[in-house]
């Protein structure tokens, strides 16, 4: 029952909303988590700043593709922001635990330096390899874990065979 619950709550829009906020705290889940939508709100802005559409609608793009509803939500903000006159980075400092602070200084760097794709670009790639090292070292971090787990699970099934033959040989003798 809480399995369906947990399902049936997440196919609401609401639900999601919900659980990407709690992802977006939780310590660990919070590195693979807004990592991953940062990397993916970047890549998109990137590609549509860099076919030549205007920020706003870039942003909009953007906010299609990413999965994660809370840094949307921030998004339909930072567009309303912008077209009323907001630059990206003012406006993404507003959702600072959606929108870092490293990333934002990139923004600023880049509406500073006039090449905004180019920094967001930067962006993506320093975010996708945080992603990478974080599953490597959660990888590495898990294989002691399974290694020990399994040898429980054989210790188990030996002792779970041997015991019965042990306490048959010392009833005959």
């Amino acid at each position: 029952a809480l399995v369906v619950g947990i399902v049936a709550s997440y196919r609401s829009e609401r639900g999601k909303y919900i659980y990407h906020w709690a992802f977006e705290r939780t310590p660990i889940v919070k590195l693979l988590f807004m990592g991953s939508s940062i990397a993916s709100f970047a890549s998109a802005f990137a590609v549509a700043l860099r076919s030549g559409l205007p920020v706003l609608e870039a942003l909009e793009v953007a906010e299609r593709v990413v999965g994660n509803r809370v840094m949307r939500r921030a998004l339909e903000g930072i567009r309303a922001d912008v077209s009323r006159g907001d630059t990206v980075s003012n406006s993404m400092q507003q959702y600072p635990v959606t929108f870092p602070h490293i990333f934002t200084a990139m923004v600023r760097a880049g509406e500073d330096s006039g090449n905004m794709e180019e920094m967001v670009e930067n962006a993506q790639d320093y975010y996708q390899n945080e992603v990478d090292q974080t599953v490597d070292g959660l990888t590495s971090m898990l294989e002691p874990v399974m290694i020990v787990f399994l040898g429980g699970l054989i210790a188990t099934i030996m002792l779970s065979m041997f015991l019965p033959m042990w306490g048959a040989m010392d009833a005959m003798g």
